[in-house]
């Protein structure tokens, strides 16, 4: 399947008056990528280290190093999304499990011991907000708020040796508080730059450029900031195709987005507006495609006329385009230049559009004049003009069954992102696609250790006191 990719997930998107293009997720989507990433970010961390403990009562001394935290468990489907407007993302849910290892020397009276001790925690609740954000023109997310809680009820603490219940008891309270305390410390400081930097290092593969043909670009960019609205993720994406090495979009106004469509099923809906078609006959104006020049005899004189549109039409787009555009054309005869004069078109076009393998083609299965109206600065052979504007309309169809119909335009996607049952339909004047995705995501890089081995903590009674809060 050609992958040109979407963004899907935690996005962003534009005003409706300002989109081009609009990619409409239903939570479901969400909850599917939520399902795909939880188990990577959870690999990604590697394990926590906590610092070192020590300390001294009138009866003991103890020391206890070597304390890793492993987790083991994050159960997806026990996470619960809140869209939230207008623009959060909320994930609660008691879903982790760890477990660590620890050693602990104690010394009391005239006795030292070395024991083995083994960590368990059960059901943290972890709980975060995210806010999709747009970074240089690419759907990013930041995690305002992560918070950890773990109920020393959960915390279970095994202590292996020849340790004294009354040493145990102690070392067993003690380090329940400590190890809460710094792993959700951790957790807390350090799992959102993680989860933000796995996340939009993905989003982050979404295409700015893409290569239609060598002539051809498409451009993509996702400048605003995103909305959530009746259960959906909205992305406005600014789209458009371009002549290879200039980038600049096509002139005329950026026509308002529809609503979602609540009857079509799919988890992803993409709504495309007329601002596409007109930057594909913008690029042909710019490449020459539309610039046409007709030469012909006339009472044995040579005469030339160079015909080209200098207004990009405005466009419906769905199935039956209207368009209507302003044309300038000279007349020169045996060289000698005329005045121009104007032309006024109103055009219909009907386009058959598919979709296959997240890629829009086009095919013009009928072109006409509707209305031709010009005005003439001096008479003028009319077959010659009919002559040109039949050009220009064969020009049009070139355009749209040739650089853009057979070549097609893709649709934003990423590379880990696979759609399927991908339908396209029409609805209130716009093409309408419908997709759910399919997550394919990959760990890439090493795990990450949270935590600072070096750091030693001296108990005192106040911190006696604070642990045994847990």
């Amino acid at each position: 399947m050609n992958k040109f990719l979407i963004l899907l997930t935690f996005l962003h998107l534009a005003l409706a008056a300002s989109i081009t293009m609009r990619n409409a997720l239903r939570n479901q989507v969400v909850i599917d990528f939520k399902n795909a990433i939880v188990p990577i970010i959870s690999k990604k961390i590697e394990h926590i280290v906590v610092p070192d403990i020590y300390g001294k009562e009138s009866w003991l001394e103890y020391w206890i190093d070597r304390i890793h935290v492993y987790i083991t468990a994050i159960k997806p489907d026990q996470i619960n999304i809140q869209f939230i407007a207008p623009s959060t993302l909320r994930f609660t849910g008691s879903t982790l499990s760890m477990q660590g290892t620890a050693r602990a020397k104690a010394k009391w009276a005239f006795i030292q011991k070395t024991v083995d001790v083994s960590i368990k925690i059960y059901n943290a609740a972890i709980s975060t907000s995210i806010v999709p954000i747009s970074a240089n023109g690419k759907p990013n997310i930041k995690i305002t708020e992560l918070k950890l809680g773990i109920s020393s009820g959960n915390v279970h603490i095994k202590i292996s040796g020849g340790l004294i219940a009354k040493v145990i008891d102690f070392i067993v309270g003690l380090l329940k508080g400590h190890i809460v305390k710094h792993v959700v410390s951790a957790v807390q400081s350090k799992v959102p730059s993680v989860v933000e930097n796995e996340v939009n290092k993905l989003l982050n593969t979404l295409p700015s450029d893409i290569k239609i043909s060598d002539k051809v670009y498409m451009k993509y960019s996702f400048p605003n900031a995103p909305v959530i609205k009746s259960g959906f993720l909205l992305t406005g994406v600014v789209a458009y195709l371009h002549p290879a090495g200039d980038p600049t979009p096509p002139p005329g106004p950026v026509a308002p987005m529809p609503e979602t469509d609540p009857q079509n099923p799919k988890g992803v809906q993409f709504f495309l507006s007329d601002y596409i078609i007109r930057s594909a006959l913008n690029t042909a104006f710019k490449l020459s495609l539309l610039s046409i020049q007709v030469n012909t005899n006339l009472d044995n004189r040579k005469v030339a006329m160079k015909c080209s549109v200098t207004k990009v039409p405005d466009f419906k787009f769905a199935n039956a385009i209207k368009a209507s555009a302003d044309g300038t054309c000279t007349v020169s005869l045996d060289g000698d230049p005329k005045p121009k004069f104007q032309v006024i078109l109103s055009i219909n076009l009907d386009l058959n559009e598919k979709v296959k393998n997240a890629i829009l083609f086009f095919s013009a299965e009928k072109l006409q004049i509707a209305k031709m109206d010009f005005n003439m600065l001096e008479p003028i052979n009319i077959e010659w003009f009919k002559k040109g504007i039949n050009d220009v309309m064969a020009a049009v169809l070139l355009v749209i069954n040739g650089e853009l119909g057979q070549k097609g335009i893709p649709l934003p996607t990423i590379k880990e992102i696979d759609y399927s049952d991908i339908v396209q339909y029409v609805a209130n004047g716009y093409t309408m696609i419908g997709t759910t995705p399919i997550f394919n995501l990959k760990m890439e890089g090493e795990g990450i250790i949270l935590g600072d081995s070096s750091e030693e903590v001296i108990v005192d009674d106040q911190l006696l006191e604070e642990y045994s809060k847990y």
